[in-house]
């Protein structure tokens, strides 16, 4: 369903994941006293969910293979975004990239609050990603991006959603890219990024909203059960 370049999603994943690191050490996110405040729209956010422990998990649920490189990148950027602006205390991605490799025979026929309840969260943020591509203009040198997910939120003790209750796929996000030219130092991966970061944004954004951009010093990412 997508048309990935392995090595253009490779440079992705080494680009986003250097950026990532600069906030995740360890189970904690570093505090930095940042104070910049950006005007944006206010909207409300469309589920708060409760100060409990929480994972984030992103993945194709038909093929998770397919599209791993990106859900770990987005798994990231979700959690980022969570924990700065408190929505709950989240279960690092690292954790999960480790159990998912410790565990990769049985993983993908685990429940989704199986997972959770083995990384110690409480609920989870289970997006479906259905779609992430680029795609070009046929001889125009121009290309544009593509993105599609399907968001729930699961109660770990109960295994069932807790949001949204009236769609039962998850709630929509989609995003696209405009067309931008290939050049001057624009690439393929250029147009990536913009998708994974639209995502992101689009996928943290139901919970906490966007009234506004305030970066403030984090609470930590919440520890592994039995640490």
């Amino acid at each position: 369903m997508h048309t990935l370049q392995s090595k253009a999603v490779l440079s992705l994943r080494i680009a986003l994941l250097a950026s990532c690191a600069i906030y995740l050490v360890g189970c904690q996110v570093v505090g930095v006293g940042l104070s910049r405040v950006l005007p944006g729209p206010t909207t409300d956010a469309q589920y708060v969910p409760p100060k409990d422990n929480m994972l984030v998990l992103v993945e194709n649920y038909r093929n998770p293979a397919s599209m791993q490189i990106v859900s770990e990148l987005l798994d990231r950027q979700v959690t980022y975004q969570l924990v700065q602006h408190h929505v709950a205390p989240i279960i690092n991605p690292d954790r999960l990239i480790d159990y998912r490799q410790a565990n990769s025979k049985k993983f993908s026929s685990m429940q989704i609050a199986a997972i959770g309840k083995a990384l110690g969260a409480k609920q989870v943020l289970y997006a479906d990603l259905v779609e992430f591509k680029t795609e070009g203009a046929i001889g125009a040198g121009m290309a544009k991006g593509q993105g599609e997910a399907r968001v729930k939120v699961i109660d770990v003790a109960t295994g069932e959603v807790r949001w949204p209750q009236d769609i039962a796929d998850g709630y929509p996000v989609t995003v696209e890219t405009p067309y931008i030219p290939l050049r001057e130092g624009a690439s393929e991966r250029t147009v990536q990024e913009q998708v994974a970061q639209k995502m992101s944004d689009g996928l943290a954004r139901l919970f906490y909203g966007a009234e506004s951009d305030r970066m403030e010093p984090h609470a930590p990412i919440a520890p592994v059960a039995g640490e």
